[in-house]
C-alpha cells in the first residue's frame, strides 16, 4: 500500500527542483572524489606490490631442473612425473605390493612419484 491512496502526487515547486538538482550535482561529485580516491589508492598498492614482486623475484635462485629417478631397467634417466610413471593411492600400491606384484623398480618409480 502506499501512502497517499487515492491522492495525486503534490507538484513539486520550481524552487524543489533546483534544490534537488543541486544536491544531487553535489552527491554526484563527492561519490565521483571517493571514487578517484578509492583507484588513485588501489593503484599505488598495485604497483607497491608489483615492486615487491619483483625484486623478490630478482633475489631468489633461479629454478632448479626437475629430479631424475636413479636406478636400472627402462625408468633409468626419466625425468620424474605423471607422463613417464604411473600413478597410485596408498592403499592401491600397498594391495599390489603385498600380492608381490610390485617389483623394486616400479615401487621405486611409484614412491618418488607420489611423495613428490
Amino acid at each position: 500500500m502506499t501512502k497517499n491512496s487515492g491522492e495525486p502526487p503534490k507538484p513539486i515547486t520550481k524552487a524543489e527542483r533546483d534544490a534537488r538538482k543541486a544536491f544531487r550535482q553535489v552527491e554526484a561529485e563527492k561519490a565521483m572524489t571517493e571514487h578517484e580516491l578509492a583507484q588513485k589508492a588501489f593503484s599505488q598498492n598495485r604497483e607497491r606490490l608489483k615492486a615487491e614482486r619483483l625484486a623478490r623475484e630478482a633475489a631468489a635462485p633461479p629454478p632448479t631442473k626437475p629430479k631424475t629417478v636413479q636406478g636400472e631397467g627402462e625408468m633409468s634417466g626419466q625425468k620424474a612425473g605423471p607422463a613417464n610413471q604411473p600413478q597410485l593411492g596408498g592403499r592401491a600400491f600397498s594391495r599390489l605390493h603385498e600380492a608381490g606384484f610390485i617389483g623394486r623398480q616400479l615401487r621405486l618409480a611409484l614412491f618418488t612419484s607420489v611423495t613428490c
